[in-house]
């Protein structure tokens, strides 16, 4: 059943809010009246309106500082507002049109003004709720839209990392679930903390877990010899390894060519270039250093050393806490951003380790 609009009418004298109830039911409006208002002010805390008509000259207050108030208050703001007085000059039209209302009547009343002038703002408002309603609605359909295409993005990650995973097991096990744990966590960590609390956001921290599942994918495109390889690396092999951040990129954009960017595409993108980078400029594929490399790059970077460490794989035993420890702080020492290594030290105890 389609809702009556309401006006509420605000006025001392009895016979005046007699007057205009009759045209505004006429009009097939319903009016709410009140004498002065402390009534209004009650009616109001019960119901919204969808107009207000105020006399200007009332004892308890008059009609400029009760409308200078319903427009101070969230809640009835946007409703409009008209004046109505016998007297009216241009300084004091300006003075309400100033404080918010839209319109003035006249006394006496001339029964097709006054419908007319109601009528007309009355539609201005339903039409404004209509727009917002329509608004909204829209808002949370482009919502539901982006979040769609949000999660088929993740999907996608998440199925690339799995085939990343399955082109060569047996030097991962359980390492992409560590590392999208372990990002996690030291993301949440970190936002704690006074250095990087306006970088991490629950956002950020939402979609580390995602993208860094997916930091190897470009050795896909490296031969199975060489990641399965038990002994060390020849020079020529070490250098198509580093190869694989460049790989990644480039299956990276193939995969998601046809996909609007934004922070998750952004996020994603460069974990899987520069998750080795160095700290100290000595890392690959560009040589980048300190805040040169993305956030999220230094946080991947950092567990996937460790984990690497804590973990056996098929050219290195497992490493104990503290061997992995002392080679993250000699051996590896200007890899990693000495804040976040700082960090990381304080939560290893409730990150996932090796198989």
């Amino acid at each position: 059943m389609e809702r009556t609009p309401t006006v509420l009418v605000v006025d001392d004298e009895k016979m005046t809010r007699v007057l205009l109830a009759k045209m505004i039911e006429d009009m097939g409006y319903s009016p709410l009246l009140c004498d002065g208002t402390k009534e209004a002010f009650e009616q109001l805390n019960k119901e919204l309106p969808d107009l207000i008509v105020s006399d200007v000259a009332m004892p308890e207050m008059d009609g400029y500082q009760f409308c200078e108030l319903v427009k101070k208050e969230p809640r009835t703001k946007d409703i409009p507002f008209i004046f109505v007085s016998a007297v009216i000059s241009n300084k004091e039209k300006i003075k309400g049109l100033r404080l918010g209302a839209v319109d003035y009547i006249t006394k006496p009343y001339v029964k097709e003004e006054v419908q007319i002038r109601i009528r007309t703002h009355m539609k201005l408002r339903m039409m404004q709720e209509q727009l917002e309603q329509n608004n909204y609605q829209l808002n949370v359909m482009i919502k539901k839209q982006m979040q769609t295409i949000e999660n088929s993005r993740k999907t996608a990650l998440v199925a690339l990392a799995k085939v990343t995973e399955g082109s060569f097991i047996i030097t991962t096990e359980n390492h992409l679930g560590n590392i999208s744990y372990n990002s996690k966590m030291l993301a949440q960590a970190l936002a704690f903390t006074h250095k990087f609390e306006n970088q991490i956001s629950d956002r950020f921290i939402e979609l580390i877990e995602i993208a860094s599942m997916i930091h190897d994918i470009g050795k896909i495109a490296i031969p199975q010899t060489i990641l399965e390889k038990p002994e060390e690396l020849t020079e020529e092999e070490i250098e198509q390894m580093q190869l694989h951040p460049l790989h990644g990129k480039r299956i990276f954009d193939e995969v998601f060519r046809d996909m609007e960017e934004d922070d998750f595409m952004i996020m994603s993108r460069n974990v899987v270039m520069y998750h080795h980078e160095r700290f100290d400029g000595t890392g690959y594929p560009y040589g980048l250093k300190g805040e040169e490399i993305p956030l999220e790059a230094r946080i991947v970077a950092l567990v996937d050393v460790y984990d690497t460490l804590r973990s056996e794989k098929c050219y290195k035993q497992e490493y104990t806490f503290e061997e992995a420890k002392e080679r993250m702080e000699t051996i590896y020492k200007g890899y990693f951003d000495p804040d976040i290594l700082e960090i990381f030290w304080m939560v290893e105890k409730r990150l996932k380790k090796g198989k």
